[in-house]
């Protein structure tokens, strides 16, 4: 699978991992590209922006449930039009609705 960072993705290990688990994942990289884009550093913004672009790519091509499927393909373009816009607020909101599966996962494990 050809990746947007040019990191190739473990399949193996992101397959193990619960649909929490991954969208943990993609929550952390989502408030790394809204706290270097808060900080101006258009370097590190970009890098996590493309990291969480691999990890929407790796659970959309193992989704199996159509309606999950179009959730995470309007998160999708959702995040990617918020960040190439530059709107702070819009890329904070999306990190405040994903906050919940990190939570979750502390408080399950």
């Amino acid at each position: 699978m050809d990746t947007i960072s040019g990191r190739k993705p473990d399949i193996e290990h992101w397959s193990k991992l619960s649909f929490f688990e991954q969208m943990a994942n993609l929550y952390s990289e989502i408030g790394r590209t809204l706290k270097w884009e808060s900080k101006n550093n258009e370097e590190m913004a970009q890098k996590a922006f493309f990291r969480a672009l691999d990890i929407i790519d790796v659970i959309v091509c193992h989704t199996k449930k159509y309606d999950t499927l179009r959730e995470l393909c309007r998160l999708r373009e959702n995040f990617c039009e918020s960040f190439m816009e530059s709107d702070l607020d819009n890329l904070s909101v999306i990190d405040k609705d994903l906050s919940h599966y990190a939570y979750s996962l502390r408080i399950h494990k």
